[in-house]
Parts: C-alpha cells; sequence; structure tokens
C-alpha cells in the first residue's frame, strides 16, 4: 500500500501510472462516443483508438510482470543474504544518524 506522501503527483511512479489511467479512460470514452459510427474516418479512428488501448493494456501487464519478478528477486536475496541486508540496513541508519544529529 503506498503512504500518503507516495500518492503525490511528484512521486514518478504515481504520475506515469495516473497519466495511463487517464489515457486509458479517454480512449474508452472515445470509443464509447463513436459507438457504431459508419464513416469511414470515424472508423479509422475507433480503431487506432482500439489498438493504442489494447497496447496500453499490454505496456501495463508487462510493467506489472517486471514489478513482480523485481519484488520476488529482492525478497529472495533478503531471504538468502539476511545479515548483509542486517549490515547494510544498519550502515545505512549510521550514516543517516550522523547527517542528522544535532551539533551543539
Amino acid at each position: 500500500m503506498l503512504s500518503p506522501s507516495q500518492t503525490d503527483s511528484k512521486h514518478p511512479a504515481i504520475d506515469m501510472r495516473q497519466s495511463l489511467t487517464e489515457l486509458t479512460h479517454d480512449l474508452e470514452d472515445i470509443l464509447q462516443h463513436l459507438g457504431d459510427a459508419a464513416d469511414d474516418q470515424a472508423v479509422s479512428i475507433k480503431e487506432k483508438a482500439s489498438k493504442a488501448l489494447g497496447s496500453l493494456r499490454d505496456l501495463e501487464q508487462q510493467a506489472q510482470g517486471r514489478l513482480r519478478a523485481a519484488g520476488h528477486d529482492t525478497q529472495k536475496f533478503v531471504h538468502e543474504n539476511p545479515w548483509m541486508v542486517i549490515a547494510a540496513t544498519t550502515m545505512a541508519a549510521y550514516a543517516i544518524g550522523l547527517l542528522t544529529r544535532s551539533r551543539h
């Protein structure tokens, strides 16, 4: 689940997902409004919108697959190297503590 700080538009992944979602909804609206229009331009636009919508859905599925694979790989690494992860986390916390300590 995303924290409130990750849901603002400054987060690139959220921004991209919102843009893709809006584009998908726009394409679905176009297809719905064209409905059964029979003139050549409407048919052409409808075909292009359908193709673009299919491409967007394929891209979303590919991205989800990559994210799942990255999550699985991360989890596998942590389970195989717990002490390395603990050491790296400890060093990072120590470095942050040194950087943020008050210098009175």
